[in-house]
This record gives C-alpha cells, sequence and structure tokens, in this order.
C-alpha cells in the first residue's frame, strides 16, 4: 500500500493523469521539544515517530512513551514525567563519536528463512523478521525513514527486536547499522550496496551483516548467526 496523488502528465503528446507518490512534511515533538523535521509518506506516522525517537536514543524505554498524537503536519511523543529531555546520539560522525554496547544476542536464523521473507519492492523499503513468523514491512521515500517505521511498528507490536533481522534497500549505510545496534537487533542486511563503512560499524557492535546481490547471500560481518 501506498499514498499517490494524481498529476496531470503528457504521453506522446496526450495529456493523460499520472500517479506521483504523495509525501508531507512531520515536525517530530517529545513532549514540548521539536526534534525534527522529516519528509515521508503520510502512513503509519506513528510508527514513524516512535521508531524514529528510540533509534535515535532521544527515548531509552519503549514503556515510557505514554502516547503518540498524530496532526496534520506535526507529531507529538508523549513521555513520562520523569523523562529529561536530551540530544541524539547520532549528531556528529556515527563511528567515533557513540558510545553505546555492542550487541550481545545467540539468534540465529536459516539463510533459506531470510530469503523467504525478502519481498522485492520498487524504491527504498525496509522488513524486520524473525524465525516465528512475524513480519513488519514499509516502503518510503527513504531507506531510513522505512526504517523508522519498521521499529516502530515493531515497538506497537510489543515485538522484540532484540530476536530479529532487518532488511533496507537499496544501501546500507553506517548510521543504519548503529540505530539497529542501539536497539539490540543482532542481523541486518542489504538489498543493494554495502558502504565499507557500514561494516566496519557492524564489526565494532557485534552486527551479523549481510548482502544480497545477483549471486545471493554474503555474509560480512559475525557470521555464526546465519546457518
Amino acid at each position: 500500500m501506498e499514498a499517490v496523488t494524481p498529476v496531470r502528465a503528457i504521453k506522446k503528446g496526450e495529456r493523460k493523469w499520472a500517479k506521483a507518490l504523495q509525501v508531507k512534511y512531520f515536525d517530530i515533538f517529545i513532549n514540548k521539544n521539536k526534534v525534527n523535521e522529516i519528509l515521508a509518506t503520510p502512513l503509519n506516522i506513528k510508527e514513524l515517530a516512535v521508531g524514529f525517537v528510540l533509534s535515535n536514543g532521544y527515548v531509552e524505554d519503549p514503556g515510557s512513551i505514554e502516547g503518540v498524537n498524530v496532526g496534520d503536519g506535526s507529531v507529538h511523543v508523549l513521555v513520562g514525567p520523569e523523562y529529561d529531555y536530551k540530544l541524539s546520539f547520532m549528531h556528529g560522525h556515527p563511528l567515533e563519536n557513540i558510545d553505546i554496547k555492542p550487541v550481545v544476542s545467540p539468534f540465529t536464523i536459516p539463510e533459506e528463512k531470510i530469503l523467504e521473507k525478502i519481498i522485492f519492492e520498487e524504491g527504498d523499503f525496509a522488513l524486520i523478521s524473525d524465525n516465528n513468523g512475524y513480519l513488519a514491512k514499509a516502503i518510503d521515500v527513504s531507506h531510513t525513514n522505512a526504517f523508522y517505521k519498521v521499529i516502530g511498528k515493531a515497538v506497537v507490536d510489543g515485538f522484540d527486536a532484540r530476536n530479529s533481522f532487518l532488511v533496507l534497500s537499496p544501501k546500507l549505510l553506517p548510521e543504519d547499522v548503529v540505530r539497529a545496534a542501539y536497539v539490540g537487533i543482532p542481523v541486518v542486511g542489504v538489498v543493494g550496496r554495502v558502504t565499507d563503512l557500514a561494516v566496519t560499524a557492524a564489526e565494532n557492535l557485534g552486527v551479523t551483516l549481510f548482502g544480497l546481490g545477483v549471486d545471493g547471500l554474503e555474509i560480512y560481518t559475525h557470521p555464526s548467526r546465519i546457518l
């Protein structure tokens, strides 16, 4: 499912209606503090906000989120009275300025289970899944937004991301690995291009990193989790 807007276009000299991907700017607030502005498709905005504040370190405990109010161009994440506002740890260089614990997880996943869950979509997508049939996926104008939405959906569903694998497309950046590690995801993959700094981040943070290309699955770091 995607949000589209009819727009006028010309094909071979004839006027017609075409579909344009619908996007909108959203200001994200934590209590009364504006923390960011995101351009995204106007679907699953609650999940987008939850995934954003958690994976960027604004909020540590999902249980402290008391509610999410989505308005016209804004989304307010309401956190408990003991919450102390702090800046995201993602400011600055993602490999030099972040002090988070490496992922320690006994989670393993058969290669065939990874392959059967990957659904090829047009555009930037993300999915999160496990060994027991859970699957959440999202498509957006950036793979980062799609990542936020699947993380937020997992949190809303009460899903434990520490026993899961995440797949992004069409590229994997070091920031993606850092955000995934912060929420405890042990296995991260990409359908498309992996960057060298993403491999470095995965090695340092205890994350199993794989890529899926024309030659099949390639594992770059901590291979014992993929069977």
